[in-house]
């Protein structure tokens, strides 16, 4: 068993030109995937937005492979009935090249006897795992709470406007010749302890006219540090970003810590960055 699923992973990529499934008796069956995955969640998780852009699939414990959406995913076994499980894929830290199994979305799990040569078609529905801390939650539905002012500046502020990823709102903030820069952070400031040593991610919908930055304010007793993570290029259409901050909080050891976003300071290109679906999620 470990050799057939092992080789199924090397020839995902390229599966029409493998012939190993020569040397078996049976054909592969196959699990085919819609292109649009979807996300469920249920109160106090905030709106259904997702980025998956693949599944990685497992077969009797073993990795098939990592998978583009849509996609028909080739299993051979042995055993009369198969155990699948399904995990989503996502960009970490918004990069195109690392894919990974997103740490905060249930797998899906079912059992499928094995017959060769059919086809079943799965529906990639996720869920949030149970039992996760989700610290902050922002939909800009209501008044939001970005509204610490690094920059010192509070004439250019984010606004609630109709154009949203989802729901009816999301967050805006223009700048212009006569107000360049913004720096804003959260009023909310969270503890490090409520990380507990695991994970926690920043997920934000964005879609930005200019570049801007992402990061944390990190404190520790009286002193705070600007630390950014990444910065998002420019982008017509909506995103999703996973970010995450584990290493920035815990590495520093700072005690708390703020959200903080910016655009490139003496950027002279002007425009309006949006912002929807803020949460900061850890175990």
């Amino acid at each position: 068993m470990k050799l057939k699923i092992l080789f199924i992973t090397v020839c995902a990529l390229s599966f029409s030109a493998c012939s190993f499934f020569d040397g078996f008796d049976a054909d592969p069956m196959y699990f085919s995937f819609s292109e649009d995955p979807s996300l469920v969640v249920s109160a106090g998780q905030g709106e259904d937005t997702q980025g998956i852009l693949g599944v990685s699939v497992y077969a009797d414990g073993f990795n098939v492979g990592v998978f583009d959406l849509p996609a028909d995913v080739p299993v051979i076994d042995e055993d009369a009935e198969t155990v699948i499980d399904i995990l989503p894929v996502v960009r970490n830290n918004g990069q195109g090249d690392n894919p990974i199994e997103y740490p905060f979305y249930e797998s899906i799990s079912f059992s499928r006897a094995f017959n060769p040569g059919e086809s079943f078609a799965v529906s990639p529905e996720f869920k949030y795992k149970d039992g996760l801390n989700f610290l902050y939650l922002e939909d800009f539905e209501g008044q939001h709470r970005i509204t610490e002012d690094i920059d010192g500046s509070d004439t250019v502020v984010i606004q609630k406007v109709n154009d949203p990823r989802s729901g009816q709102f999301s967050g805006a903030i223009t700048t212009s010749e006569a107000n360049p820069f913004f720096e804003k952070a959260t009023l909310n400031t969270f503890s490090s302890a409520d990380i507990n040593n695991t994970l926690v991610y920043l997920e934000l919908d964005y879609k930005n006219e200019i570049p801007f930055r992402v990061g944390i304010i990190g404190i520790a007793g009286n002193q705070a540090q600007r630390v950014y993570k990444i910065q998002l290029n420019s982008s017509e259409d909506w995103n999703k970003l996973y970010l995450d901050l584990t290493p920035e909080i815990l590495t520093n050891q700072y005690t708390s810590y703020k959200l903080l976003i910016s655009n490139l300071p003496n950027d002279t290109d002007y425009g309006t960055v949006q912002f929807d679906n803020i949460k900061l999620i850890t175990f």
